[in-house]
C-alpha cells in the first residue's frame, strides 16, 4: 500500500524551511571566510541554504500531489521500533566508547551492529564492509585531512 502523506509533508517542509532560515541567520553572523580559508560559519551557512532548497522542493512536491489519495501514516512495526532503539543505543555506545576503544575498533563495531544486527546482512559481507568503511574514513580524516582520531587502550 502506497501511503501518501501530503499534509504531513507540507507541515514538515514549512518547519524545516523555518529552521533553515534560523540556521542561515545565525551562521551569517559568524565569519564565512578567514584569510584564504572557510570560517566557522561557512559549513552551517551552506548547509542551511541546502536545507532551505530541499524544504522548498518537498513543499512543492507535496503541494502538487493529489490530496484525494492521502491516507494516515501507519505506526511503525514492532521490528522497526526495535531497529530504531538498537540504532540509538549503538550511536550512544559509539560516542561513549570512542575514547576507550579508539576510532578504528569503535567504528568497526558500529558498522557491524548496523549492518549485521539491524539490517541482518550476511556476517562475512558485514565484516568486509565494516573494515572497508573504517579504513576509508581513516584514510580520509587521518591521512588526507590530518585530523587526529582517538586512539583507544589498544593503541590504535
Amino acid at each position: 500500500m502506497k501511503v501518501m502523506m501530503r499534509k504531513a509533508d507540507l507541515i514538515t517542509a514549512i518547519v524545516l524551511l523555518l529552521f533553515s532560515a534560523f540556521v542561515i541567520w545565525e551562521s551569517s553572523g559568524m565569519d564565512l571566510y578567514v584569510e584564504f580559508a572557510p570560517g566557522y560559519g561557512f559549513l552551517p551557512f551552506w548547509l542551511g541554504i541546502l536545507m532551505a532548497i530541499l524544504s522548498i522542493l518537498l513543499f512543492v512536491d507535496a503541494w502538487r500531489r493529489p490530496a484525494a489519495r492521502d491516507e494516515p501514516a501507519p505506526f511503525p512495526s514492532r521490528q522497526a521500533l526495535i531497529n530504531i532503539v538498537l540504532i540509538l543505543i549503538g550511536l550512544g555506545m559509539y560516542a561513549f566508547l570512542m575514547e576507550i576503544a579508539g576510532y578504528i575498533l569503535d567504528t568497526v563495531l558500529l558498522v557491524l551492529l548496523l549492518l549485521g544486527v539491524v539490517e541482518k546482512e550476511k556476517w562475512a559481507t558485514t565484516l568486509i564492509v565494516a573494515v572497508v568503511i573504517t579504513a576509508a574514513l581513516y584514510v580520509i580524516f587521518q591521512v588526507l585531512l590530518g585530523v587526529n582520531l582517538p586512539k583507544g587502550i589498544f593503541g590504535f
